[in-house]
């Protein structure tokens, strides 16, 4: 199955209620940027359908919203939401997590960037609370 199939463009309405980002505060989105290596599309997936699996049983873990650059479909962006700072240090320091990085560093990833934002403000028209 091809990657894009895997990262449906979809955010989960949780993360779109200003009412979870007032229980939240400071709510953190996490954006991983990244491409792929050449002939890591098999070992990526399975990895990624455990650690989606895993990281939903963390609290304060909100959701995702993964997609692909519209300039190269090489390219991988996935925004990553969390209710607070605890919570992320939580996933952050999980020791499969934590291997599983290691792997992404040495076997998976031609390139990464990571960046860690706090949520300071949310405003919209047209989406439901």
């Amino acid at each position: 199955m091809p990657i894009t199939k895997l990262l449906p463009m979809v955010l989960l309405s949780i993360c779109s209620r200003s009412s979870v980002i007032q229980k939240c505060t400071p709510m953190m989105v996490v954006i991983v940027e990244f491409e792929l290596r050449a002939g890591a599309e098999s070992k990526f997936e399975t990895m990624l359908k455990h650690m989606q699996q895993r990281v939903k049983q963390y609290d304060g873990y909100l959701g995702e919203a993964p997609c692909c650059s519209i300039e190269n479909e090489k390219i991988f962006v996935t925004l990553f939401y969390w209710c607070d700072r605890k919570s992320l240090k939580a996933w952050r320091e999980d020791p499969e997590h934590v291997e599983v990085q290691r792997l992404g560093r040495e076997e998976i990833f031609a390139w990464y960037r990571i960046r860690v934002c706090e949520l300071e403000r949310e405003y919209g028209r047209g989406f439901s609370e």
